[in-house]
This record gives structure tokens, C-alpha cells and sequence, in this order.
């Protein structure tokens, strides 16, 4: 069954994350993303799989995947 992931960039966070589909998700948490290759329990491999589209190398060990090309690369700063 092809599935499809979507992702949100959220630049600021204030408050608490909730769970409002609890039968789907257990938890949300807010992370700095330097901090994630230092998470002491494994995230969602479709989210740490987003997450190294937007800020490749920062995971290793991903599993391979597909992605469709969308849009164009930002800019580099």
C-alpha cells in the first residue's frame, strides 16, 4: 500500500504539544533538531525520513526511501 508522508515547518514553539487522536498517536514532543541524533528512543522512521530531506546527514541510519521531488531547494543562507 503506497503511503504518503507530509511534513510542516514550525520556526517557533510555545506551549505544550496534545494529543487530540490518542487511538492514533501516543505522544507529540517539541526537539531542537540538533538534538535529535541524541534521542535516546528511536523516532517515526516517515518523520526522521522527512527530517533528512530538509536537513540531510543530520540522522544516520536511515532505511532507504523514495521521494518525489516536489519543489526546488531553498536557497542556501
Amino acid at each position: 500500500m503506497p503511503r504518503v508522508t507530509a511534513a510542516v515547518h514550525v520556526p517557533e514553539c510555545a506551549g505544550e504539544p496534545v494529543v487530540t487522536e490518542p487511538h492514533l498517536i501516543h505522544r507529540w514532543e517539541w526537539h531542537d533538531p540538533a538534538d535529535l541524533p541524541r534521542l535516546t528512543r528511536p523516532l517515526f522512521t516517515p518523520s526522521a525520513q522527512v527530517i533528512d530531506t530538509v536537513r540531510p546527514g543530520l540522522l544516520t541510519g536511515l532505511p532507504p526511501v523514495h521521494r518525489y521531488v516536489l519543489a526546488a531547494p531553498p536557497p542556501s543562507a
